[in-house]
């Protein structure tokens, strides 16, 4: 077992969980994006007559009920709750947000992979505060090529 996985296994879960999460934060921010995309969409065509075309007919009624099963316009729930308005909702903050991390993670990847390619020292010291802030928005593989910089440029800590 290499020290890099004894490390692994004395972590706390909180840091481990942390990890895992900024491991995987661009596929959570695109997944997020995906379906608030999905339940505005599925929304929309549930007011339109969308909602009687292939794409939407075969699961759109089933995601809002048996209601809305040939109707152009799909009526309120029985207990005077729309719920497909609720979905637009959620569906419209969901895509804000998975817009925001996504577009956030692009930049901060583009702005590390810039810092990184540098060869002047002075330049790399000067810019070491950013990369460093720049690496809450990153991977933990990034931490490791930004010490690995480091060395190869000789930075005291």
């Amino acid at each position: 077992m290499s020290d890099e996985e004894h490390k692994e296994e004395k972590l706390p879960f909180g840091a481990r969980a942390r990890r895992f999460l900024r491991t995987i934060r661009f596929h959570i921010a695109v997944v997020v994006l995906v379906i608030g995309a999905f339940l505005c969409l599925t929304s929309f065509a549930a007011y339109t007559p969308l909602l009687t075309e292939p794409p939407f007919s075969s699961y759109v009624p089933t995601l809002l009920g048996p209601d809305c099963s040939n109707t152009s316009v799909c009526p309120a729930s029985p207990t005077g709750v729309d719920w497909v308005l609720l979905f637009i909702v959620l569906g419209a903050i969901l895509v804000i947000a998975g817009l925001y991390l996504t577009i956030s993670y692009v930049l901060a990847r583009n702005r590390f992979e810039h810092l990184m390619k540098t060869k002047s020292k002075a330049e790399f010291v000067r810019n070491l505060p950013e990369a460093e802030d720049l690496l809450w928005d990153l991977n933990p593989k990034d931490e490791i090529r930004l010490a690995q910089k480091k060395q190869e440029l000789r930075v005291r800590e």
